[in-house]
């Protein structure tokens, strides 16, 4: 797990540097990306999704190519695999996701893939309460973003 925290925290001193530091031409010169007021959009009709047991509306949410995984199940790639996955949203009563962080994964190639870590706590139809935490990879597709993979586990 240390080591796990180790690569983390270089990783992250990594990304910081890209975005604060200027290059030249020759290399890339990161621009500052506000992508966070359209990710926290999709991210609230995620939530209205799940909460009106949409499972096709969620799914519209994704990429065609998309990749799930979720704690104890196979990866899932493509909506035809991941529908199966989705069952659990038949049974959402209320939901709340609460973004810990997020922004381009590389400064380099734009704002073309975003990541965001959240923890998300839902309530079922039988006030069963799930909390877990997810990162997920959002895809540029034309002005907005879609899913593109979901990993999650349960806390």
């Amino acid at each position: 797990m240390q080591e796990i925290k180790s690569k983390y925290r270089q990783w992250r001193a990594l990304v910081k540097h890209f975005e604060l530091n200027d290059y030249d031409t020759n290399r890339c010169t990161p621009p500052i990306y506000n992508v966070t007021a359209k990710i926290n959009a999709e991210s609230a009709k995620y939530i209205q999704l799940c909460e009106n047991n949409d499972i096709d509306g969620v799914l519209d949410l994704f990429t065609d190519d998309l990749i799930v995984m979720q704690e104890g199940y196979p990866t899932a790639i493509g909506k035809n695999d991941a529908k199966q996955y989705f069952s659990w949203i038949n049974d959402v009563k209320t939901m709340t996701i609460d973004t810990k962080e997020g922004s381009p994964l590389n400064s380099c190639s734009g704002d073309n893939f975003v990541f965001e870590r959240t923890e998300i706590k839902s309530i079922s139809s039988t006030d069963q309460v799930s909390k877990g935490k997810s990162l997920a990879i959002w895809k540029k597709v034309g002005d907005s973003y879609k899913m593109y993979t979901h990993m999650y586990n349960s806390d």
